[in-house]
């Protein structure tokens, strides 16, 4: 399966998905989330190759002042 298949199986509500990036707190783990392959909840990052906006995700950065 790919990932925006296990999300619409799972009625995840997300907003942001990071699709790379490079993780700050390497000493701790991040936790994962369930029955989504590769997916964590991410702490702080350096950089991002790249991610995925939801709709909703839009909406909220489009509103932001």
């Amino acid at each position: 399966m790919n990932l925006m298949a296990d999300l619409e199986a799972e009625r995840l509500d997300w907003d942001l998905i990071y699709i790379g990036r490079k993780r700050m707190q390497v000493d701790r783990p991040e936790k994962a989330v369930p029955r989504v392959r590769n997916l964590v909840e991410a702490d702080y990052s350096y950089w991002t190759l790249g991610y995925v906006l939801s709709l909703r995700g839009a909406r909220k950065l489009l509103a932001a002042e």
